[in-house]
């Protein structure tokens, strides 16, 4: 009986000991893939590329305070998600972050506006809008760790619908179907402005954040080809 404990206690030590290493390397993988992707976005900002530009900027003030397109699309958990469901039926504000699939500008930005959805998530819907299919979708959220849905846009109909030309990409929308506010990229000063006007449409104080290694300038992901 004791040698039948025995040899039970050291199976499970086994597996544990393997699920251990598993997921050591598997968050050293994906801690790899992330300083990759923030030495491309360093890189790109060295030589002056993905840059948001002026046009950038006035275009998405342009789309400031205009209606939010209807959206019907399939989220990675399989469920069609509507612009009613992303805001609870017209009850909570709701954020769409746009990602280009392979790219290494979203996924340098992923750490950040996962930062802020742990700081306001629970006052705002955040959903996720990816160029690809269910299983694009799906993969990514499982690489990256995405605490929130994430919708499919294989033929980049919800990009167009809200004037999104590049990834990294976020919209905050209010109960009523209004795109508020319209940010062409990220940088320390505009995820810092996300945070605060999280914060202001969810009637709560903001949350000290610091973005590590965030672009100082302005930094507009890949864009979607939408040709």
């Amino acid at each position: 009986m004791k040698q039948h404990i025995l040899i039970g206690l050291v199976f499970l030590v086994g597996i544990g000991g393997s699920v251990y290493i598993y997921a050591t390397r598997d968050a050293a993988r994906k801690n790899a893939a992330l300083l990759q992707a923030r030495a491309h976005v360093a890189k790109q900002i060295e030589v002056g590329s993905h840059r948001v530009t002026q046009e950038m900027e006035r275009k998405a003030r342009e789309v400031a305070r205009t209606a939010a397109a209807e959206l019907s699309a399939v989220a990675d958990d399989g469920v069609v998600m509507t612009l009613a469901d992303v805001t609870e039926q017209g009850t909570k504000p709701a954020v769409l972050i746009f990602i280009k699939d392979k790219c290494p500008c979203s996924a340098a930005a992923e750490p950040y506006y996962a930062q802020l959805h742990r700081a306001y998530g629970h006052a705002l819907n955040f959903v996720g809008v990816i160029d690809g299919d269910l299983d694009v979708a799906r993969q990514w959220r499982s690489f990256h760790d995405t605490p929130y849905p994430i919708l499919c846009d294989p033929d980049l109909a919800i990009v167009r619908n809200y004037h999104v030309t590049n990834s990294a990409y976020v919209a905050l929308i209010t109960p009523q179907g209004i795109i508020e506010t319209l940010w062409p990229g990220f940088s320390d000063d505009l995820l810092q402005e996300m945070g605060r006007t999280f914060a202001a449409k969810a009637g709560i104080d903001p949350v000290p954040l610091v973005f590590q290694d965030a672009p100082a300038q302005p930094y507009a992901g890949c864009p979607f080809f939408l040709d």
